[in-house]
């Protein structure tokens, strides 16, 4: 029996690439800026298929880790660190350059909504970061600058969705794994300015969240795109949607939004206990 293509009209939307088994199943696929080689992309698929038999790649048009969902920084965060990570890059580490103030953002690599999974991950160990507690965000030290990326505020979203991410083995090179982000093609993440080490974003934490761009937008039919935005804004949201809220993923984001407003409010909270605990 001859294998079944790919249907071209079932292409998840934003690739231009799919990947298809003998029987027409979406493996994996992304949008082809034309940056990335056959090396590259059987590298991609080794860490994605989980199996133990050998696997070939025919003819040009054929063809489990757990992913997690990411988080925007919040706004009283912003605040609070963006002085930080702006002294310490002055520019968008994408573009490279210099933009206004109100343009910056300070986007997490590691989401702070996945704390649990960060410390059981060993990343506390990791950080050399020598700022105060909480200035890095308490013990874990999740909020340090060797966890963050000052991006322009139009990346920002596309960054906290691993619509693109930065391959440290791969002399830091920048790839858009979705469409519509022709603007970053072929660059390479900027890091030359950050001399001192301690302050110099780690790249397990750039590796794992390439990983995770390549669990959700490059394996199988990959993930809907989520509106961010227009779901929670900036100040409350609406839950009475049964088909946002009531769908596991929903539920999954509502849960790691609200995590992640919390997590200002408890840092607070425990630097104002330190501050009236007794003297001895």
């Amino acid at each position: 029996m001859p294998a079944i293509l790919v249907n071209p009209s079932s292409f998840p939307k934003g690739r231009n690439v799919v990947l298809g088994d003998y029987y027409g199943n979406v493996l994996a696929g992304f949008h082809q800026y034309g940056t990335v080689n056959w090396t590259t992309f059987f590298k991609w698929l080794s860490l994605l298929f989980d199996t133990l038999d050998e696997w070939i790649v025919v003819r040009g048009d054929r063809f489990e880790s757990e992913q997690r969902q990411h988080t925007p920084t919040s706004k009283h965060e912003r605040d609070r660190i963006l002085p930080r990570v702006a002294d310490r890059d002055g520019k968008c580490m994408v573009y490279g350059q210099l933009l206004a103030w109100n343009t910056l953002h300070p986007a997490h690599i590691f989401s702070r909504a996945h704390i649990a999974e960060w410390t059981t991950d060993g990343y506390p160990t990791m950080v050399t970061d020598s700022a105060s507690s909480q200035v890095l965000g308490g013990d874990s030290k999740i909020g340090s600058v060797q966890n963050m990326l000052l991006l322009s505020a139009n990346l920002h979203i596309p960054w906290t969705n691993y619509a693109f991410g930065v391959d440290p083995d791969d002399s830091y090179r920048i790839t858009p794994f979705v469409s519509g982000l022709d603007g970053i093609v072929g660059r390479t993440l900027e890091l030359d300015h950050i001399l001192d080490p301690s302050t110099r974003p780690l790249d397990q934490l750039l590796r794992d969240h390439f990983t995770q761009g390549l669990l959700k937008h490059v394996k199988g039919p990959g993930e809907k795109q989520w509106d961010y935005d227009s779901t929670f804004g900036i100040g409350a949201f609406d839950l009475s949607d049964s088909t946002v809220w009531g769908t596991e993923e929903g539920k999954e984001r509502l849960e790691l939004e609200l995590e992640n407003r919390l997590f200002e409010y408890r840092l607070r909270q425990e630097d104002a206990e330190c501050n009236t605990l007794p003297s001895s």
